[in-house]
């Protein structure tokens, strides 16, 4: 008897553990998804929860989704937080969270009057597009008062349209749940999503004070300065630098040709009535045909290869303030103006040359001949030809340059006595090199 009793207790807490599995299966396999300060459960059928997910994600291709980047944009600017789809992706429920002034100015409904709430629900989810109508009223879950908004019809331009949703405000952000379609609602996706709502928990609930105090931004670290110290710095520099090195190098410049004006006018004074004042020996003669295709090497030198210091400092201030705003993904503003400033600098570049050119062109087009006549003697040097015949001293050289057959004397910054190498008929360009470099050796050491 006994044995029987024993028998039959150990039947019933076998038969009791075999009625609490299914149950306890059944609670283990509930999902929740936990925001910061509510909580809601996932359908049986929700498969996939795509709002965290990057655009090159393979899963979207098993939801249905194309273009994963677009999608990923789309949930970024309407604040998606969950993208849920079920295991063929045909049904896709977004659940959105969004905080802004005119949320903080609701704060909760909660907290609303019914007058209030009334007054509200009008405004929400507004159509003037005919052939669409809107439903709205409210739902009570947990204590909370939930809109709900549907819309359906079908217009010319897009076709059939559907959409609910359902939503609240409280602590100064909404809560909204959505689905879309283009077909009628079956009844499924509707109570899904109806179910889903239905299991929302507000979890915490916080003052005006509390919400604007947690969402204050951070207080930026110096070494977050860091980067835009660097790019205002580069910037400033490419603003300020011209402004300051160019009145400097004017002034430079003009101290450097009164100093050369004032010493050929006593040279010339010297030996204007000299007419027996003997130069020297002729040294070299050169003769020069002035073409455009000349000039415009000269032209090409001038901006490009003697003043190579200037465009590589330009060139790596711009690539500097390029990666920087690129690779720290700084403000949309501070990258326009980079890629502005090295716009700029890039066809400064390159109209530098052509503006060059235009001036020489107008030099050389003075006279009725474009064939520079050079005489160099042992104390002076003739021009003519483009230019009433002239003898100058040495020290009217303040430069001289070399790039491929010709040589160009400077006699200003921008200005040069252009010489073929194939042009001389006394001497050879080698010769000359050495004997112009020793004269103006000779004039620097008086």
């Amino acid at each position: 008897m006994k044995l029987k009793k024993l028998s039959a207790l150990c039947l019933a807490v076998v038969l009791l553990a075999a009625c609490c599995l299914p149950v306890l299966a059944a609670e283990s396999a509930v999902r929740e998804w936990k925001g910061d300060d509510f909580t809601f459960v996932l359908p049986a059928a929700i498969r996939y929860d795509m709002g965290t997910a990057e655009a090159g994600d393979p899963t979207w291709g098993m939801v249905g989704v194309t273009d994963g980047e677009d999608q990923v944009e789309e949930n970024e600017e309407f604040a998606v937080i969950a993208d849920l789809y079920t295991e063929n992706g045909e049904i896709n429920i977004k659940v959105m969270s969004r905080l802004n002034d005119a949320t903080m100015e609701l704060f909760d409904l909660s907290q609303m009057s019914q007058e209030e709430l009334d007054a509200l629900l009008p405004q929400l989810l507004q159509s003037e597009t005919d052939g669409i109508t809107v439903q709205r009223r409210y739902l009570e879950i947990d204590g909370q008062p939930f809109y709900y908004l549907r819309a359906d019809g079908a217009t010319e331009q897009y076709g059939e349209a559907h959409e609910i949703t359902i939503g609240t405000i409280f602590n100064g952000h909404t809560l909204n749940f959505n689905i879309h379609s283009t077909a009628e609602f079956q009844d499924f996706p509707v109570s899904m999503l109806e179910e889903m709502v239905d299991s929302v928990r507000i979890t915490a609930r916080y003052t005006p004070e509390q919400v604007e105090e947690m969402n204050r931004p951070d207080p930026i670290e110096l070494r977050e300065y860091i980067p835009i110290f660097i790019v205002l710095g580069f910037v400033l520099l490419m603003v300020l630098a011209p402004a300051v090195v160019i009145p400097v190098r004017r002034k430079l410049n003009k101290k450097s040709r009164d100093k050369m004006a004032a010493r050929l006018t006593a040279y010339e004074k010297e030996h204007r009535d000299n007419r027996d004042w003997d130069p020297g020996e002729l040294r070299f003669a050169n003769a020069t045909e002035c073409t455009r295709e000349a000039i415009h090497k000269f032209s090409m030198y001038q901006a490009l290869v003697k003043s190579w210091a200037s465009l590589a400092l330009g060139a790596a201030v711009c690539a500097a303030v390029l990666i920087t705003v690129f690779v720290f993904n700084m403000v949309w503003w501070m990258k326009v103006i980079a890629v502005g400033v090295t716009v700029f600098f890039a066809y400064r570049a390159c109209t530098i040359p052509g503006a060059v050119e235009k001036v020489q062109l107008r030099l050389h087009n003075t006279s009725n001949s474009n064939v520079a006549q050079y005489m160099f003697y042992d104390e002076a040097f003739r021009v003519s030809g483009i230019q009433p015949s002239t003898l100058y001293p040495y020290f009217r050289i303040t430069a001289v340059r070399r790039s491929g057959q010709y040589v160009y004397l400077y006699y200003g910054p921008e200005n040069a006595h252009i010489l073929d190498q194939y042009g001389f008929s006394v001497g050879d360009m080698d010769s000359f090199l050495a004997f112009i470099k020793e004269k103006m050796q000779e004039e620097k050491s008086k």
